[in-house]
């Protein structure tokens, strides 16, 4: 049987959908408690690219994106999106709303952004847990490019310059972390 080499970690992502600051805070603590230091925060944007999530959250809606210190293995990320549905399903109790908070967990590597969701389609893969994986953006030498079922919101310049930040902090990372001997 042959050996597979383990794969290359990556940097765990989320955008978080909100309209009340409060559960924003609140969640990007939670956040921090259980997956580290956070080495990227974005500022709030305004979300306006659908009305899908108006009638549970109400309107208008914001948009921030944070990254984290410590990287992951990729098949991690099914853990990490059970564990924010409960955070969300949390927030949503305390609030009194149907959803107070949105979190959308992700990963970066050095070719894509990869994005976790509970509802299936042609296009996406099941990694276990009910989670799926959707590939958002692939990222090439001089341009990020969209697929034909990327989010309305990711194929923004804004969230692509973002995105763009946050992989080129992961990208300085893993060559810190080769040059010390700690990946293969």
């Amino acid at each position: 049987m042959k050996k597979f080499d383990n794969p290359v970690p990556v940097k765990l992502v989320c955008g978080l959908l909100y309209r009340e600051e409060e559960w924003c805070d609140q969640g990007i603590v939670a956040l921090q408690k259980e997956f580290g230091e956070i080495d990227f925060h974005s500022r709030s944007l305004e979300f306006h690219f659908t009305n899908y999530y108006f009638r549970e959250m109400g309107e208008p809606l914001f948009r921030r994106f944070i990254s984290f210190q410590r990287l992951i293995d990729p098949s991690q990320l099914a853990d990490v999106k059970v564990w924010t549905n409960a955070l969300e399903e949390k927030f949503a109790r305390l609030s009194g709303k149907q959803r107070g908070l949105n979190i959308d967990p992700g990963y970066i590597n050095l070719t894509a952004f990869i994005l976790a969701t509970s509802k299936n389609y042609a296009h996406r893969i099941y990694l276990g847990k009910g989670v799926f994986a959707q590939q958002e953006l692939l990222f090439g030498r001089k341009r990020i490019q969209t697929l034909d079922w990327t989010y309305p919101d990711y194929r923004s310049y804004e969230y692509q310059e973002i995105l763009k930040k946050i992989r080129d902090l992961y990208a300085s990372q893993i060559k810190v972390e080769r040059e010390s001997g700690k990946q293969g």
